[in-house]
């Protein structure tokens, strides 16, 4: 049985990244720069560099269940940061099982569609609407939601989804003079505003973001609590080295 951390438990789904730039080893180590203890569940192994990638191998859902029970069954996690995914049936499968063992686990999902070198991750083929019933909050950047939602239009494209979970739009990909991250919650918008100049690009930053914020959500703030000091965790990241992986 567990002995009990003063700090909490948070879990990562994700994929494996060597360079630890993105996937589960990225998100541990936020949870861990943000106070949280992070465990992690791999849902593929890849081969890439902050640059490329050049494979992926995924794993079933059972070989990722498997990794899941021992960690659910014997730890008090209350949220879960959902990453790289195959496709829609894998992402519901592996929600339905975490809500079996924990009903009340909060979700947020990095809805990764492709790396951004290109190499295409999840494939949502199919009406999400069922499925983002089921999470918390949904972190995508502008090119994400166009896709998931097919609507060119971003902030109306956020504000209708918000209406079935909370979105938080990252603002990196827009054209706007300003960077702005904006959380959209059943209609309602807070805005959080960066300067562009300051911000480096960096390998993950979609990952450390999603991973920040479910970090500070199990500490016991808000989702406009959490989401702000996300989203001053990235300023501190983006600035952390001048190369593509970031320093926590």
């Amino acid at each position: 049985m567990y002995q009990p951390l003063n700090k909490p438990y948070v879990l990562s789904i994700a994929g494996l990244d060597p360079t630890a730039g993105a996937g589960i080893l990225a998100d541990v180590k936020t949870f861990t720069a943000t106070g949280s203890y992070g465990f992690a569940v791999a849902t593929c192994l890849t081969a890439q560099t902050e640059d490329t990638c050049e494979h992926v191998q995924w794993f079933s859902v059972k070989e990722i269940t498997t990794q899941l029970k021992p960690l659910l069954e014997n730890y008090p996690i209350g949220v879960t940061k959902l990453g790289a995914l195959k496709d829609l049936a894998m992402a519901t499968a592996l929600i339905d099982y975490v809500l079996s063992i924990k009903p009340d686990m909060k979700f947020v999902l990095d809805p990764i569609l492709s790396t951004s070198s290109g190499k295409e991750f999840m494939k949502l083929n199919a009406d999400i609407k069922s499925l983002l019933s089921k999470i918390h909050l949904l972190t995508p950047n502008y090119p994400e939601i166009q896709m998931l939602s097919g609507n060119q239009n971003a902030l109306e494209a956020a504000m209708v989804l918000s209406m079935h979970t909370n979105v938080y739009l990252k603002g990196g990909h827009s054209n706007e003079e300003a960077l702005v991250d904006r959380l959209f919650v059943q209609g309602s918008m807070t805005e959080f505003p960066k300067e562009r100049n300051a911000i480096a690009k960096k390998h993950g930053s979609g990952c450390v973001l999603s991973s920040s914020i479910a970090s500070y959500l199990a500490q016991g703030n808000t989702l406009t609590e959490a989401s702000e000091k996300a989203s001053k965790y990235m300023c501190g990241f983006f600035s952390s080295s001048e190369t593509k992986l970031g320093i926590h």
